[in-house]
């Protein structure tokens, strides 16, 4: 009854892959920022994990609407032509976001409404691509709660998901490739997870 990894790298793992990208090429990173959006070191800390990067998938970025702000104008001084499409964040530690380089060169990114409250850590964001890639790219990003409060993020990102689908048959679309990246702890009942609810 305890939680099992199967198939996982081992702990302190790096990938290293040496292929190189091509041309029409999306590169896309998931990563879990653990509140450095906050800090003093955001400029440089953002300016690094953009590297080799067209979209990047973010959880725990912390950033209000005047942080947003100023790491939009961070990203423009270190030559970071991209913009943020960010939701849920509350305090230190939560808040999802998407960055999309212009280089993408993108015909639309639209960030599809769920009907979530607003704190509901969860962003869809349908990025159509030029010719020749996969048309329209679909990207969830969320952050889960834990402990006790998990099965109730689940039941609301389960609603927000089921809204979006009744929404995209209505108007007769759906995305050609969807990506989820996510950071939950999958756990509801805490009595089974051997990490006190992390």
């Amino acid at each position: 009854s305890r939680k099992v990894t199967v198939n996982a790298p081992s702990l302190g793992h790096v990938t290293r892959s040496k292929a190189r990208p091509h041309l029409g090429d999306v590169r896309i990173r998931s990563h879990n920022c653990g509140g450095k959006g906050t800090s003093a070191g955001r400029p440089e800390y953002m300016a690094r994990i953009m590297r080799h990067v067209d979209i990047l998938c973010l959880q725990e970025l912390g950033c209000d609407a005047v942080a947003l702000q100023d790491l939009q104008t961070e990203l423009e001084l270190a030559g970071i032509d991209a913009v943020i499409h960010s939701r849920g964040c509350t305090r230190r530690n939560t808040g999802v976001a998407v960055i999309v380089r212009s280089s993408v060169a993108a015909t639309s990114v639209t960030v599809r409404e769920t009907g979530a409250a607003p704190e509901l850590q969860m962003i869809v964001v349908d990025v159509a691509l030029p010719r020749g890639v996969a048309p329209t790219l679909r990207l969830v990003v969320t952050h889960g709660s834990h402990g006790r409060a998990a099965q109730g993020h689940y039941d609301q990102v389960g609603a927000a998901t089921r809204a979006l689908r009744l929404s995209d048959q209505a108007r007769g679309v759906s995305p050609d490739v969807t990506m989820w990246a996510a950071d939950h702890n999958m756990v509801c009942d805490t009595d089974l997870d051997e990490i006190d609810g992390t």
